[in-house]
């Protein structure tokens, strides 16, 4: 049981990144972007699992002591996954995150950032873009369908070097690090608190079909996805190890293939199943290599605590 909430994390990440890496529907109106009844899947889909992921991986991470020569090594193949797999950067954010948590080490400090980004930032945004449309760039709608369906590599790179740090900042100081610091473990009771935060974390996206607002639709999604893993981390538990780092390194890589003419796949074209199918098999092949990836560094911790004993 202490494996399931990594394992939700990572299948909420993944359909996320498979999405977003299959159609561009966030440069238009994203909740009509599909077609019924690929807009009821569509939209199923991100009410359960856009936003959680992001969520549940800092929490399950909660733990651990990470040294700051980790640390560095984290953000350093974030930085590689974000130029050279996928332009979201999870990754880098997670690593900004564990880095600003171990030099701040303080819990009111987690509070003061989370209450910045959801009242200071998340709700005056949201109130001022909910009712406006998203006018799509045609021209540049076409330049990243293309981009996405050719074989150039270098453009891809050259395009992710240039994209999304904005969202990536924004992930890591007001959602990863807050969640790193604050102290869940406190509470007395988490079965109803857990029930009502995943509740409320639905219903405040469902507001995402009423939009017509791509800034609007992200914010939903991130705060109700924040709610939502929160709500299952007090309800479920669970930790996890580092090795859930290249887990969804390798997952990136393989979204990339699966999705764009890269590899084998038909951007824009592919059909909301399809996408998700082919989610849930890159997610059970990074279930086993984050499991693989635990064993092996559980047995070298091993063999260092041994070798310690031995001296």
């Amino acid at each position: 049981m202490k494996h399931v909430l990594v394992l939700i994390g990572l299948l909420a990440l993944i359909l996320e990144g498979s999405l977003k890496m299959a159609h561009p529907f966030m440069m238009t109106v994203p909740a009509e972007y599909f077609e019924q009844p690929e807009r009821s899947t569509f939209l199923l889909t991100v009410i359960l699992a856009f936003g959680v992921g992001q969520a549940i991986i800092p929490l399950v991470l909660k733990q651990i002591d990470v040294s700051i020569r980790m640390i560095s090594m984290i953000i350093a193949f974030g930085l590689l996954d974000k130029w050279l797999f996928s332009s979201m950067g999870y990754i880098l954010a997670l690593g900004l995150g564990l880095l600003l948590a171990r030099l701040i080490k303080k819990s009111w400090v987690g509070y003061l950032l989370l209450g910045i980004g959801v009242f200071i930032v998340a709700v005056p945004l949201l109130i001022l873009f909910f009712s406006s449309e998203t006018f799509m760039d045609a021209a540049k709608f076409q330049e990243i369908v293309s981009l996405y369906r050719s074989h150039d590599y270098l453009s891809y790179v050259t395009h992710s070097l240039m994209t999304d740090y904005t969202v990536i900042i924004a992930t890591a100081l007001f959602i990863i690090t807050p969640l790193l610091l604050i102290d869940f473990s406190s509470m007395k009771y988490r079965v109803l608190p857990g029930i009502v935060l995943f509740s409320a974390g639905t219903i405040l996206k469902t507001l995402m079909t009423q939009t017509e607002s791509v800034l609007a639709f992200s914010i939903l999604a991130m705060i109700g996805g924040l709610l939502q893993g929160i709500a299952l981390y007090l309800i479920l538990r669970g930790t996890a190890k580092l090795a859930v780092v290249p887990a969804i390194i390798i997952s990136s890589l393989m979204m990339m293939l699966a999705f764009t003419a890269l590899g084998i796949g038909d951007y824009k074209n592919l059909a909301v199943e399809v996408v998700l199918m082919r989610g849930v098999v890159i997610f059970v092949v990074a279930v086993i290599i984050y499991f693989v990836f635990q064993r092996k560094m559980h047995a070298n911790n091993s063999n260092i605590l041994y070798n310690e004993e031995q001296t």
